[in-house]
């Protein structure tokens, strides 16, 4: 499910939370770029991905709660480790 999601914000450009966008202009360029690059697929293929991506998006299953809160972490990570080197790079401040 990460790495569908990943594929995804690859394909659109990854959204930092901090970053401004809108949450819902987000998910539907996400949900545009999903359709059409599982559908480059074979359809049982395509269809089988594109159902394990919209499973991580709603967020409902065990799986995908784990999965989002993974995603989560990720960034909070990489922040700590560069010194909050992420937040200055976005002009981010403790308020």
């Amino acid at each position: 499910m990460l790495l569908l999601h990943d594929i995804v914000e690859i394909d659109v450009g990854d959204h930092p939370i901090h970053g401004g966008t809108s949450s819902q202009v987000q998910a539907e360029q996400e949900h545009m770029a999903a359709v059409r690059l599982f559908g480059l697929l074979p359809q049982p293929q395509g269809n089988a991905l594109l159902g394990l991506w919209q499973e991580f998006e709603l967020a409902q299953t065990a799986d995908a709660k784990f999965a989002e809160a993974l995603d989560r972490l990720q960034p909070l990570l990489a922040n700590i480790m560069t010194d909050g080197g992420t937040w200055e790079e976005s002009g981010v401040s403790l308020d």
